[in-house]
C-alpha cells in the first residue's frame, strides 16, 4: 500500500484489531509423525492511517508530518477491527 491510500487528517480512529500470523519452527529435519506447528492469535492497537480491500495499516504514533511505528496486516488475516473509543 503507498501513501496516497492514507486517511486524510480528520479524526483519527483507534482501533484494535484481532488477527491470525502464521507459524513456524527452526528445526530443519521434523519426523511425519511426530511434528506440530499452529497459527498465532494476535492482537494490535494503533491508529488508523489506511484501510483498503487488501490491508489495514496502523501506526503507534503520529506527529504533524510523520507516523511511528507502521504496521501493515493482510485483510485475509483480519478476524475483527473494533473501535476505541475515549
Amino acid at each position: 500500500m503507498k501513501a496516497t491510500n492514507h486517511i486524510p487528517n480528520i479524526r483519527k480512529k483507534v482501533v484494535k484489531i484481532e488477527w491470525v500470523d502464521s507459524g513456524g519452527n527452526d528445526t530443519v529435519w521434523e519426523y511425519k509423525e511426530d511434528w506440530e506447528l499452529t497459527s498465532h492469535k494476535c492482537t494490535s492497537v494503533g491508529i488508523l492511517v489506511a484501510d483498503d480491500r487488501d490491508e489495514v495499516v496502523i501506526c503507534q504514533s503520529e506527529n504533524n508530518d510523520q507516523y511511528g511505528r507502521l504496521f501493515v496486516i493482510p485483510r485475509g488475516c483480519i478476524k475483527s477491527i473494533k473501535e476505541l473509543k475515549d
